[in-house]
């Protein structure tokens, strides 16, 4: 009877401690389940909280503008049309890149193209690029800058500032301008220092003839659209020649001394 009392002592004891073992294991484990679900929550109120601190601090604000000639590096004071400035949010500038681009390009006729770039966590850098000046264009008494993409500067600059290119004479219609400056461009590179202006001489007959007077004192009356591949000729022509001369290169190729037929002909 004792023995039978014992294992059934031993056995109730073994129950109780298997039952406690696997309380234990169930409250360890639901208190897992609840840190489980509460960390990510956590951590999204920890986001949360830091980005609501970075928006209110000054981190998240333009600390500084900066516009940088991309050729040179050095700091430009001031450009047309940029709507971006100190305190501004980072967020706004960041998001306004492509309007803000397109707006500077559209207001300054000397931008090729335009980069932004943030440095130091918060400064705003504006890479631009000039445009080449390709041209002047002489209107009104007034010389004016004319660019690479064919756009005409706003502002006059003063004729000592010239520097040696092609001034553009009698235009006053802007696409002619882009065609003529287009054609200038593809003139031999030897060709353009030898040419003074280049003035509009068109008529009903023919809109695109132009006159174009020669640093050795010849004229040439050409079609801007087919210039570039007939002076090719010139420097020949012009060696043959023994006395200052009009050199006709519209259709055919002829010339004729200057100092009888200019004014008829020009």
């Amino acid at each position: 009877m004792k023995k039978l009392f014992f294992k059934k002592r031993n056995a109730e004891y073994f129950r109780r401690k298997r039952i406690n073992t696997e309380l234990v294991k169930l409250k360890k484990q639901r208190r897992n389940n609840l840190v489980f679900k509460m960390v990510p929550l956590l951590i999204l109120f920890f986001i949360i909280l830091l980005g609501s601190l970075y928006f209110i601090s000054p981190l998240s604000k333009v600390s500084e503008v900066n516009i940088i000639n991309s050729k040179n590096q050095q700091k430009i004071n001031n450009i047309n049309g940029l709507d971006f400035n100190k305190n501004d949010s980072l967020l706004f500038v960041k998001k306004n890149y492509k309007f803000a681009k397109k707006t500077l390009l559209d207001k300054n006729q000397n931008v090729k193209n335009v980069k932004f770039r943030i440095s130091n966590i918060n400064k705003l850098q504006v890479n631009v690029t000039r445009e080449n000046v390709n041209a002047y264009l002489l209107k009104n008494k007034k010389y004016f800058e004319i660019f690479a993409n064919g756009k005409i500067a706003d502002k006059s600059i003063p004729k000592d500032n010239l520097k040696n290119y092609c001034i553009l004479k009698n235009f006053n219609d802007s696409k002619n301008i882009r065609e003529v400056v287009k054609a200038y461009k593809d003139i031999p590179d030897k060709i353009k220092p030898t040419i003074n202006y280049i003035k509009n001489k068109s008529n009903k007959s023919n809109p695109k003839r132009v006159l174009l007077s020669m640093k050795d004192g010849n004229y040439i009356i050409a079609n801007y659209d087919t210039l570039s591949k007939k002076i090719e000729y010139y420097p020949k022509i012009a060696f043959s020649l023994k006395q200052k001369s009009i050199i006709n290169i519209e259709i055919g190729g002829y010339s004729y001394p200057l100092k009888h037929k200019l004014n008829q002909d020009s």
